[in-house]
């Protein structure tokens, strides 16, 4: 009898909670503001409050004093995104699967295991971590030390169903961005104070990651952060001036500060306001706000990875008719799937690159130290390959394979542009080439190159021309294992008023990933671009931030928790 009432209860309530759609031209979206009946969703009715009285020219100032607080960065969107609790712990466990999968793949390979290969293809991994050019870390990295910065950036299906886009490990943006996001927009707009009930504070994110660090350090040294030009903003300063605070001593080449490697670890030299000798103290862990190929590229096995970041950025910013030899030595060898190193050393040996000045200047050994385990750090060498778009093709497989449970937060709908012939070979499948050009489905997809980054080789079908479409076949026949395609999905999107110009909107989760457990940001990042524009959620674009909140449930869907857990506990 008392379940049937609690059924009869719990109907109405669950319909208040519903992922409805709306649709805007020919697509349909996922509204975040507002409901199917055209109503403000509970979390947005204080903002909306606030929001429907700002002026054109009070948004306008808004963003112009974000900028500044920036130091001209980037802006923020005068309209504040949150989730409710229920959202973010649904997010918080997925990222949580998504990045313990990844752990337990790279502890396994590392580990010297075969488990990945029920999941991964060997081939096709050896073709993912030469193209990555980290083959030269097998056998060297502990896996018991294996730890990265993770970011998967998430966007919101038209279905209301959260979905990871890409996984970005090691040096990601956002983090030194968490707690300006939330200062400026209340220094700036002060009645957001009462209008967003933040749950966390993004200070919790960064003291969490220096109490890491700390338990961590070997031989109880002191915890520094790393960072090497040429910074892409300003956003570095911010880190080195949040993380100082905590205690955490910033090491760039402009605080007279350094890195020094002795046989028996990392010790940070400080110079003498005298003119006395230096002092040095030992380092116990390096947080790393940097990319191991510029630390350390004198190391062989580091060194391969920037030949081919070197060979990359020429190809991207030389014409086609003068990278034919470069791109030639980029395509992966017919018989062993991998790059050859010799290849594309020689054709590197034909321009004029930074490599030979980089190698001067970096700490010599520092790699070395870090896989023998004498430092410690949240950033393990050989481990930037699994944010490869065709590894990501596998994660979902690899949640299932090691934590026996089905992904919370899972892929896009993506396909390779090869398959396996009957002799085991990877071949480009014609099928499906059919299916994306000759029958125009190329408009209903998104096509990525595996190592971009960023917005970098994303072409959106419904954002492309008829050119666009043969440029991209003409790509995908030269090097379909470069490829994936991704069914095409309306991100979510903001549009606080119907006069306004709508915002497609992505987050990012920012967690560390360690060799027993991860911890995740309770202060997501996001950001948002206008509808009009490309299709890509880059703050290039006409991009802004977001300050993300997470905020208390609404009533309604407290009562439907409420009802729910006492449908799995009843009442004696």
């Amino acid at each position: 009898m008392r379940s049937n009432v609690k059924v009869s209860i719990l109907g109405p309530i669950l319909a208040l909670s519903l992922l409805p759609i709306h649709g805007w031209g020919d697509s349909a979206f996922y509204d975040e503001v507002y409901d199917s009946n055209g109503r403000v969703r509970p979390q947005y009715e204080e903002i909306m409050r606030v929001y429907s009285k700002l002026s054109d020219e009070d948004k306008d100032t808004f963003s112009s004093k974000s900028f500044r607080d920036f130091k001209g960065d980037n802006a923020l969107d005068p309209f504040p995104r949150v989730l409710t609790q229920s959202e973010y712990d649904g997010l918080r466990r997925g990222v949580e699967q998504r990045g313990t999968a990844l752990r337990m793949f790279l502890q396994d390979y590392y580990g010297g295991g075969t488990g990945w290969k029920k999941v991964i293809p060997e081939d096709a991994l050896h073709r993912i971590i030469s193209r990555a050019g980290e083959s030269g870390f097998k056998g060297k990295l502990n896996p018991e030390t294996i730890s990265f910065p993770y970011g998967p950036d998430i966007v919101r299906t038209a279905s209301g169903k959260w979905a990871v886009i890409e996984d970005n490990p090691g040096y990601i943006g956002g983090i030194g961005d968490l707690k300006i996001a939330r200062d400026s927009t209340m220094k700036n707009l002060p009645a957001y104070e009462k209008a967003v009930p933040m749950v966390h504070e993004p200070d919790e994110y960064y003291r969490a990651i220096v109490s890491r660090a700390k338990s961590r350090a070997v031989g109880q040294g002191c915890v520094v952060m790393l960072m090497t030009p040429p910074y892409p903003d300003f956003e570095d300063a911010r880190m080195a001036r949040i993380f100082g605070d905590l205690g955490v001593i910033p090491v760039t080449p402009t605080t007279g500060r350094g890195l020094v490697v002795k046989p028996d670890g990392v010790y940070l030299r400080i110079p003498s306001k005298t003119d006395a000798q230096p002092s040095f103290e030992k380092v116990g862990t390096i947080l790393f706000n940097t990319e191991h190929k510029f630390v350390d590229s004198a190391n062989p096995s580091v060194r391969q990875t920037l030949k081919i970041f070197e060979a990359q950025a020429i190809i991207e910013d030389e014409s086609p008719s003068r990278t034919a030899n470069l791109r030639n030595a980029m395509l992966p060898d017919a018989k062993t799937g991998q790059i050859d190193q010799r290849k594309l050393r020689l054709a590197l040996n034909e321009w004029e690159t930074e490599l030979p000045e980089m190698r001067k200047e970096s700490i010599r050994g520092l790699t070395r130290v870090i896989l023998e385990g004498k430092v410690a750090t949240n950033y393990t060498p050989g481990v930037d390959f699994i944010g490869d778009k065709e590894f990501y093709t596998y994660v979902d497989d690899l949640v299932r394979h090691y934590l026996k449970e089905e992904p919370v937060v899972s892929n896009l709908s993506t396909r390779r542009m090869t398959k396996i012939a009957a002799d085991g070979r990877s071949v480009i499948n014609e099928e499906l080439l059919e299916e994306l050009f000759k029958k125009n489905g190329y408009r209903d997809h998104v096509f990525k190159i595996v190592d971009g980054r960023g917005g970098d080789g994303v072409w959106i079908g419904p954002k492309m021309s008829e050119q666009n479409a043969l440029d991209v076949l003409a790509r995908i026949r030269a090097n379909p294992d470069s490829f994936i395609v991704q069914r095409y999905s309306h991100l979510s999107v903001i549009r606080p008023l119907p006069n306004e110009e709508g915002r497609i909107v992505d987050l990012r989760l920012i967690s560390e990933v360690g060799p027993k457990d991860m911890y995740v940001t309770r202060t997501p990042w996001g950001r948002g671009v206008p509808m009009g524009g490309n299709g890509k959620v880059n703050l290039s674009d006409r991009g802004r931030e977001f300050m993300v909140a997470v905020v208390p449930d609404p009533p309604a869907l407290c009562a439907r928790k409420a009802l729910l857990n006492l449908l799995r506990n009843p009442l004696p």
